[in-house]
């Protein structure tokens, strides 16, 4: 393994990127070299290059993991496309990398990163600056397929759809529950939908699936018994991902009742919105439940319904239960 002087590691997939970390530990830990952590919104940059400077006292590898790195980004809102890059305050770093403590392993953890900034450059020419970027939704399916044939089997498309259904689209949960699959089915070749059902636990995500189906088949008693469910064990700062979850379901349902009309298949569908091929299926077929204007009803009612939330007018059980009978209700 050839060990750089600095990393820079980014994105989303922070079970990847995490996973890579550890592997950097493991391999410094054969000699006997343990890490030292530093968190960015709490130490200074200066602080940590001098630490990274240092020569050590008997010799040796040293390994510099700096989670949290806040000088890889814009200073200003990452919006703000006309925005000049800055590099202030980075200069320290830039004089570093060109010159790195080869001794030292400095390996740095960021959110999000601009290509653009001098820093990153830098590090580019002298390390290594490498995304974890979430997989697309239309992608995931291929992707599971190549993750079970690293294991010499195979897996059904029923089973994929099952998988997807039940824990969501984060693919670090996607590798964790394949490779409990591939010890469950043993020497069978293929895993299919029942090895799923039987084997992998549903994660809220996929409760939240469950209740998408029911608002778009506007199966109104299903979605009472599940909307209820989902507030009743649903503590307040969650109320965020359920109230996104709903509006980015029927952000989805418009663009699909909108290019619908021009007749398109499934999967182009899935490739112009950018989700799963089985939830274009189903927001196709949900579609057919709503009018335009009622879909951008529910749109502006879910809106209403976190400004009633945020201004205090209305309790989240309240707000989100009665905005979603609302709008299942015809």
């Amino acid at each position: 393994m050839e060990i750089k002087p600095i990393y820079l590691f980014y994105g989303e997939d922070r079970y990847l990127l995490y996973k890579d970390v550890a592997i950097f530990r493991d391999y410094f830990a054969r000699d006997g070299v343990i890490a030292e952590d530093f968190d960015g919104t709490k130490v200074s940059l200066g602080s940590i290059l001098a630490a990274a400077g240092e020569i050590p006292l008997f010799g040796g590898k040293r390994l510099i993991i700096v989670d949290r790195s806040p000088w890889f980004r814009k200073r200003k809102d990452e919006d703000e496309e006309e925005f000049p890059v800055s590099d202030e305050g980075n200069e320290e770093l830039i004089a570093y990398a060109a010159s790195p403590n080869t001794d030292t392993c400095l390996v740095f953890v960021a959110n999000r990163v601009d290509k653009r900034m001098k820093a990153v450059k830098a590090i580019a020419e002298c390390g290594t600056v490498r995304e974890y970027a979430l997989k697309k939704s239309y992608e995931l399916p291929d992707y599971i397929r190549k993750y079970v044939k690293r294991y010499q089997k195979g897996i059904s498309v029923k089973a994929i759809d099952t998988l997807l259904e039940y824990i969501g689209e984060d693919s670090g949960l996607i590798r964790n529950e394949i490779d409990k699959l591939i010890l469950y089915i043993d020497d069978r070749d293929r895993i299919e939908a029942d090895d799923v059902r039987r084997v992998v636990s549903r994660s809220a995500e996929a409760t939240l699936f469950e209740l998408s189906d029911e608002i778009g088949a506007r199966h109104v008693k299903r979605v009472r018994k599940v909307v209820s469910a989902i507030l009743e064990r649903m503590k307040p700062n969650e109320y965020a991902m359920l109230f996104g979850y709903l509006v980015n379901y029927f952000r989805i349902l418009i663009k699909t009742k909108e290019l619908a009309e021009k007749h398109i298949s499934e999967n182009m569908l899935a490739k112009e919105i950018g989700i799963h091929p089985y939830r274009a299926k189903k927001a196709m077929a949900a579609v057919k439940h709503y009018s335009m204007s009622e879909l951008a009803e529910a749109f502006h009612a879910l809106l209403e319904c976190d400004y009633k939330v945020k201004s205090g007018q209305w309790s989240y059980n309240d707000a989100i239960y009665i905005t979603v009978m609302n709008i299942v209700s015809e």
